[in-house]
This record gives structure tokens, C-alpha cells and sequence, in this order.
């Protein structure tokens, strides 16, 4: 997904969706013990696909399209699709927690994304 992340293909922008959106309910079972670790445990982030909907949003800064739809059914839930198609931006936190060093390791790993100056 990260070394596609530039790709114009529509086709190939809803496998990577597809794929994210599989792990992403992989990850929602609740731990049975403390050696694993599922990040989307708590069930208010069950159905919100934040980590997906922050890359198509990094694709659509820099200037890429996203496919308007999309096959796996968590992108076509009511919380998906509104923030697929929000026209108006939230505002911008003042503050985020971890976003720092999220952005740091995507930087990392992608050297051609900047950190926005609101987060600096």
C-alpha cells in the first residue's frame, strides 16, 4: 500500500482499499490476552476506517483521484461515506496525539510527504 500509494489506477486504488479494509476488521477482534495487540479493539472504531480514509485524503492533497466508490463493504457504511464525501473540511486539531511520530515514521518510509506546519 505504500509503495502504491501514487497509483493512478482505479482498479488497483480499490485492491489496496479492499486489502485495508480486510486487516482493518482482522484487527477489531478483542485481545484474549496481554501478548496480542489489535489496534481497532474498542468498538467505536469497528466501522470507522480512520487509517484508510487519512490515505485516500493524503492521496487527494497531493493532487491524486480516489474512486468514488468502492467494493468492500466497511467503505460503504453511513461513517465512511460521509467522510468520503465531506465538501467541507473539519477544523484542525490543536492537537494530536501520536500524529507526530506517525508522520515521522511515514516520512520516513515516504520522503516525499511533508509534515503539515499545523503540526509542528
Amino acid at each position: 500500500m505504500l509503495k502504491q500509494w501514487d497509483t493512478q489506477d482505479p482498479t488497483e486504488i480499490d485492491r489496496l482499499v479492499y486489502l485495508l479494509a480486510e486487516h482493518h476488521l482482522e484487527q477489531t477482534r478483542s485481545a484474549k490476552s496481554n501478548t496480542e495487540y489489535y489496534p481497532f479493539e474498542n468498538p467505536d472504531n469497528w466501522l470507522y476506517p480512520y487509517e484508510i480514509l487519512s490515505w485516500l485524503r493524503i492521496r487527494e492533497l497531493k493532487g491524486l483521484e480516489n474512486p468514488k466508490t468502492f467494493t468492500h463493504p466497511l467503505m460503504n457504511t453511513e461513517i465512511a461515506q460521509f467522510f468520503l464525501t465531506l465538501d467541507i473540511p473539519l477544523k484542525k486539531p490543536k492537537e494530536v496525539p501520536y500524529a507526530r511520530e506517525l508522520l515521522e515514521r511515514l516520512q520516513a518510509i515516504c520522503p516525499e510527504v511533508e509534515i503539515p506546519s499545523w503540526l509542528s
